[in-house]
């Protein structure tokens, strides 16, 4: 059993570039390099843990040591010193997509998500993660999504504003459940379907069905693995509420399902699916992973005891 000690920054930007060439042997993407490094370091220091939540949330004047929060907080700073925008979004949970005056823009759904001053300002880009005067970590919606300007930000409307707030806090919640699916035993792995889904919508209209066909292909294989948590064999079908029905669970919504549901040659039919379509789809789906994820839990199926250790990232 070994317990990590430094005793200044130079022995722990040694330690870190040794744990940062591993990571980049083993071929693990930079934006995961974060999270794959504290996962990476508690299975070498058995005693140790790691508050991600508690760590975002430490007042700068407080980062100081290297131990508890302090060391987790200095661990992710090292990163961000290193790589910068190649990281692209901090210490991300997954991502979703909303419709912006027509346009889809990638929303990066942030680790902690609790109990947050959830905001909307355009006048302060950048202050995520800053504590505000209730001592709550103030998460600036406008930081989360890609490519969206202060320009744009600001010519919104307050009602539009109020919606982006809501979108994210409610995909947030359901991105973050549904991503948590696949550490359950016995279930199937979703998460690629989930991302394709958002990445196929940025990519051009001519994916629209494509990105249908995936959120499609993440809801069935969630439904599946509710069956299967059962000890169940499940169909070999794609039709959502046949295998909503085999769940005998009633707490999958219709209306979701009818709005995920989509015949297989959607993906040959891409000109027949819009924007708004490929969106509601996608996130219908992560509302269904999310559920299913909850039933999953309320099952008392017990988490993996192995799994990549950066697929959550």
């Amino acid at each position: 059993m070994t317990m990590l000690e430094f005793d200044n920054f130079a022995e722990m930007d040694s330690y870190l570039r040794t744990v940062d060439d591993g990571m980049r042997k083993d071929g693990v993407p930079i934006q995961a390099r974060p999270l794959q490094a504290l996962s990476r370091i508690s299975l070498e220091n058995s005693e140790m843990e790691f508050n991600i939540s508690e760590a975002l949330e430490l007042p700068e004047d407080e980062i100081l040591g290297y131990s508890g929060n302090a060391l987790t907080r200095q661990i992710l700073n090292w990163f961000d010193e290193l790589y910068g925008d190649r990281l692209k979004i901090k210490y991300w949970a997954g991502k979703s997509v909303s419709i912006i005056r027509d346009d889809p823009y990638r929303m990066a759904v942030p680790i902690a998500l609790g109990d947050v001053d959830l905001i909307f300002d355009p006048l302060r880009p950048g202050i995520s993660g800053s504590i505000n005067e209730d001592s709550r970590t103030i998460v600036n919606v406008l930081d989360h999504y890609d490519d969206l300007s202060v320009k744009t930000a600001l010519s919104l409307t307050l009602s539009e504003r109020t919606r982006l707030v809501h979108e994210f806090r409610a995909n947030g919640w359901r991105v973050r459940g549904s991503r948590d699916l696949p550490n359950y035993e016995g279930t199937l792995e979703i998460r690629p379907d989930l991302d394709a889904s958002v990445e196929h919508i940025l990519s051009g209209s001519e994916n629209f069905g494509l990105s249908r066909w995936h959120s499609l292909q993440a809801a069935e294989k969630a439904l599946k693995s509710v069956i299967a948590c059962q000890g169940r064999d499940f169909p070999k079908i794609h039709d959502l509420f046949r295998l909503a029905h085999e769940t005998g669970h009633p707490t999958f919504d219709p209306i979701l399902l009818e709005t995920a549901n989509c015949a297989p040659s959607v993906r040959y039919e891409n000109s027949s699916s819009s924007l708004i379509e490929a969106v509601r789809a996608h996130q219908a789906s992560i509302a269904i992973c999310c559920q299913a994820t909850l039933d999953i839990i309320d099952m008392g199926v017990p988490e993996r005891t192995s799994r990549p250790s950066w697929a959550s990232g």
